[in-house]
């Protein structure tokens, strides 16, 4: 690349940054920063248990700091057998393979089952991941709107006979807060001979048998080919694990270029994740409170005259429409001090800017009391 070459990247670069910031539109990282979190998805609070943080040390001290390569050259742990084998019989599934990010898993499992020649019919609401997941599959893809269960029927139906059909979707939108009615969407799917690929991101460790995710097998397992499931979230650690027959994980092994060519999850992490698993298996009380909170912070907004998108979960997706009006609100609650972010187009459409407050089982009574207060100081006429 000469200098000018590089100059002009830079010049385009400040220049498209200053294009977003002068709508509003910029992004940064941010931490919690002391503040009571009510913006990262470790809604379990889990990510520093002691018996998490304990389990992740121990591993840490076995395996060093990272994998050290590949699993398949000679990055693989025990760690990484054990997540899986548990994450498997958590879920009702045969096998589990273990992803380096959340990410990761829903590009291998898509990417690694759909072939050129098979149609995805995709809700268009998905999230990012799952969106660059379904194009780097070079099927062809169909979008339909979330919960359209008429407009999934004849897209499927549009397809033909060429190659297998697969849906895609979330079973617990990350955004919007709405759970899927995935019984009413497996009988689509089986009247229409096709599978069903679910990421189960914001479900998982919240919803389902044992907290396990919505796609239960018992109710949509028969045409069910594998589901995603994302451990930095309620689970509090990272990676993701993709859950299924042991068929089609053996195929992942061989076909998903996510697994074979990225260093595998360390093995500290792997570790301290299966304790966290085990945690929100066993202690669903905590699911249990944290949707408890966020079924009264949704109450006190409704209340308030706010518009609240579905609260099916443990978050609360409050719609303010604009984005200056999101911007402000954030900012006013972290000036109270509780760690939110506004959430702005292209995440979420326009006009729908929103902040959304993911509520964790930590949070104390005074916690929630104070954030209703805010809430009140916030949404007074004429703010």
């Amino acid at each position: 690349m000469t200098g000018s070459a590089r100059a002009d990247l830079d010049a385009s670069a400040r220049a498209l940054v200053g294009v977003l910031a002068e709508a509003g539109r910029a992004r940064a990282p941010t931490g919690v920063d002391g503040l009571v979190d009510l913006v990262t998805n470790d809604v379990l609070a889990l990510r520093r248990d002691p018996r998490v943080v304990a389990a992740a040390v121990a591993a840490l001290r076995r395996t060093g700091l990272g994998a050290g390569g590949s699993r398949l050259l000679g990055g693989d742990d025990e760690a990484h057998h054990a997540l899986e084998a548990e994450a498997a019989a958590w879920t009702g599934a045969e096998a589990a393979l273990l992803y380096p990010t959340g990410t990761a898993a829903n590009h291998g499992l898509v990417a690694g089952l759909v072939d050129r020649s098979d149609l995805v019919v995709a809700e268009q609401e998905n999230h990012g991941s799952l969106v660059e997941a379904v194009r780097s599959a070079r099927a062809r893809t169909l979008l339909v709107a979330r919960g359209n269960l008429g407009a999934l029927d004849r897209a499927l139906a549009a397809g033909g006979p060429r190659g297998r059909r697969f849906v895609v979707l979330e079973s617990l939108h990350g955004m919007d807060g709405d759970a899927a009615d995935l019984p009413a969407v497996a009988e689509v799917v089986r009247r229409r001979d096709a599978l069903l690929l679910v990421d189960e991101a914001h479900a998982v460790g919240l919803l389902g048998p044992r907290g396990a995710g919505l796609a239960d097998p018992a109710s949509v397992g028969d045409v069910l080919a594998a589901r995603s499931l994302p451990c930095g979230k309620a689970l509090g650690g990272a990676g993701g694990l993709v859950v299924g027959s042991r068929a089609v994980v053996e195929l992942l092994v061989h076909r998903s270029k996510a697994f074979a060519f990225a260093t595998g999850l360390p093995p500290a992490i792997a570790a301290g994740t299966l304790a966290a698993l085990r945690i929100a298996r066993d202690e669903p009380a905590r699911a249990a409170r944290a949707r408890a909170a966020a079924r009264r912070v949704e109450a006190h907004l409704v209340a308030r005259g706010q518009s609240v998108a579905a609260v099916d979960g443990a978050f609360v997706p409050w719609v303010l429409g604009r984005d200056d009006r999101a911007l402000e609100v954030a900012s006013a609650l972290r000036a109270r001090g509780f760690a939110v972010r506004a959430v702005r187009p292209p995440t979420v459409p326009e006009g729908t800017a929103r902040v959304r407050l993911s509520c964790h089982a930590d949070l104390t009574e005074r916690d929630l009391r104070r954030l209703l207060a805010a809430i009140s100081a916030v949404t007074e006429p004429g703010r």
